[in-house]
């Protein structure tokens, strides 16, 4: 049975010119070489035997034919095992579906249970689930070489302002405009949302 019935043409074997060759062959042998009528016989059988291959050769072997092209990786969301060709089109992006969450990741075709949500978080927590763990994370080796401390009473200055500023990238008047500066580890958009909501809030301390 044919497989591929798609795209990219397969070329026969032989040309229709070497199939009429290799035919008339057969004839000629049988009514000139052999003189036995069961020889014949068995000759014409090979010419039906051979004709019918060829014929499922030319109807496997269009032009016209197709191979079928998709995604050839098993490992690919998208994997098409009836592909036969890669066309480029594999999947892999997995991440958080669900809009609501903080790290929603809108390119993403299957949730990987990864969604996280901003909390209201305070500045010190007994749990370190607080701004202070970020910012000691991110952001505080960044400024310890020119001396400032990012405590609570920095971070807080003019209203929570300043560091607004900074997290939303616009600040002003400074060597840099965001923070953690370019070059260091960026906050995650989760990161962002949380001390953006614990600036909102007043700032909390614990």
């Amino acid at each position: 049975a044919c497989l591929a019935r798609r795209r990219s043409s397969v070329r026969l074997r032989h040309s229709p010119q070497k199939q009429e060759k290799l035919l008339l062959f057969f004839y000629n042998f049988c009514s000139t070489e052999l003189k036995s009528e069961e020889l014949c016989y068995i000759v014409n059988k090979m010419r039906i035997i051979l004709l019918l291959l060829l014929l499922l050769i030319v109807s496997c072997s269009y032009d016209n034919e197709q191979t079928y092209f998709g995604c050839t990786d098993p490992v690919a969301l998208n994997y098409d095992s009836s592909a036969f060709s890669d066309d480029l089109s594999c999947l892999y992006d997995f991440g958080c579906t669900d809009v609501n969450a903080c790290n929603y990741n809108p390119l993403a075709i299957t949730d990987d249970e990864s969604c996280d949500y901003v909390d209201n978080l305070v500045f010190e927590s007994n749990d370190q689930n607080d701004i202070q763990q970020i910012i000691n994370n991110k952001c505080k080796s960044c400024h310890n070489n020119i001396g400032i401390s990012l405590d609570y009473q920095v971070l807080t200055m003019s209203n929570g302002e300043i560091l607004e500023k900074f997290i939303n990238g616009n600040a002003t008047g400074y060597s840099y405009q965001i923070m953690p500066p370019p070059g260091s580890e960026p906050l995650t958009n989760c990161e962002k949302l949380e001390i953006l909501n614990w600036i909102d809030n007043d700032y909390p301390l614990n």
